[in-house]
């Protein structure tokens, strides 16, 4: 799929067995892709330039038409664009440096015992789409795309409608990518917490509690006692070692993947508002006399607007859940310490994992300009509301 839509001019192959990850970047093995990505790439470049100039040269009747033809259509395509050439440069230089990132992660939580049920494979380039998310594909953008032919029928301008709903699904497909990498690392981000507590409580459990009721036990075999302390401190040591490997893929993520997400909110905003926008022109022409009314620009838009408002909402609230878990994990970590009897070495260790935790916490940003959390999905819906009622006036 992401070969198809030109998002991937490279192969990545997953070693199950061992988890290991190589990226094959060879022109003639991947010549398929390539001529996708070059293709469409000339492509939204030229509909770019040609919507440029039909700007410039056509009258315009309304705010929405002002705006669909100034900035919604041209975003578009200058996103789509810019996807092509990310994952074409600097995507395809950086993931397997994630891949390998991941995948000494999950070496590290084999040997606690604890694999996820998720391994490496989930981030190939293959497995970046779920059936889920291509029944969703299929079931909503295909129809979308008959729907647009129907309404504007075979011919030139349906060419130019056919790329602008190929670039949605070229910002729909890159989101997905964006959205897989960070829900593997909430739920990364969720097996260390459960390892902290449970590996914790079961050893107090079955060992301290066995220690305290039995002294006995502790003086005849003193080596359970300090295995129970080896044990713990290796834990923590090796949980603190690939929180700082979950940092480095965190921030490897925002360079891949940053200035495609800024220009992802920047599109989405854009066209949720003309969209409304146009939609509130298309209401009031049609309350004039002669004029019949026409459903099919409406659901059109209102289409591009669902759209567009998933991609945020979907962007952000993944974003948000691994940075509330990342705090999940800093809470348990100090709730461990006050709670538990520890040696002064582990005690230590759960000192320094909660310092490391507060200083160097989670953070998904769209190209380090803004963080990607609540607070700015409040700001983008008021901001939008603001802009619309604004509209509504200029236009009125």
């Amino acid at each position: 799929m992401c070969k198809l839509f030109g998002l991937a001019p490279y192969t990545i192959h997953i070693n199950r067995n061992t988890g290991e990850g190589s990226v094959d970047v060879n022109v003639k093995k991947n010549l398929g892709g390539w001529l996708c990505t070059i293709t469409l790439l000339a492509s939204m470049i030229f509909e770019l330039l040609d919507s440029l100039i039909k700007f410039k040269i056509t009258r315009r009747t309304s705010v929405s038409d002002t705006l669909s033809r100034m900035f919604c259509i041209p975003m578009l395509f200058f996103y789509a664009a810019t996807s092509l050439l990310i994952n074409g440069t600097v995507i395809k230089n950086n993931i397997k440096q994630l891949l390998k990132i991941f995948s000494d992660i999950d070496k590290g939580l084999f040997r606690l015992h604890r694999v996820p049920t998720e391994h490496v494979h989930l981030f190939s380039m293959k497995g970046l789409l779920s059936k889920l998310d291509v029944l969703m594909l299929i079931f909503v953008i295909v129809p979308y795309l008959i729907y647009d032919s129907v309404i504007w029928g075979i011919g030139l301008f349906f060419i130019h409608s056919y790329l602008m709903r190929i670039s949605q699904f070229i910002s729909i497909i890159t989101v997905m990518q964006y959205c897989k990498f960070v829900i593997y690392v909430w739920k990364l981000l969720s097996e260390f917490c459960k390892i902290l507590s449970e590996f914790i409580e079961y050893d107090y459990s079955r060992n301290e509690k066995h220690i305290v009721v039995l002294p006995q036990l502790s003086r005849i075999h003193p080596e359970l006692r300090q295995k129970h302390r080896n044990d713990m401190t290796e834990t923590i040591i090796a949980l603190r070692r690939m929180y700082s490997q979950l940092c480095d893929a965190v921030h490897l993520i925002n360079v891949m993947y940053g200035f495609v997400i800024l220009l992802e909110i920047a599109t989405d905003f854009t066209v949720g508002i003309t969209g409304v926008s146009t939609i509130m022109t298309l209401t009031k022409t049609y309350r004039r006399p002669h004029h019949l009314f026409d459903k099919k620009p409406v659901i059109s838009n209102v289409m591009c607007i669902l759209i567009s408002i998933g991609l945020i909402i979907s962007t952000v609230v993944f974003c948000q859940i691994a940075i509330w878990k990342s705090k999940q994990l800093g809470f348990i970590v100090s709730k461990i310490s006050l709670i538990y009897p520890l040696n002064p070495d582990t005690l230590e260790q759960l000192k320094l994992f909660n310092n490391q935790i507060y200083n160097n916490s989670f953070e998904f940003s769209a190209f380090w300009l803004f963080r990607l959390d609540s607070n700015l999905l409040c700001t983008i819906f008021a901001s939008a509301v603001t802009y619309t009622a604004v509209i509504i006036q200029l236009s009125g």
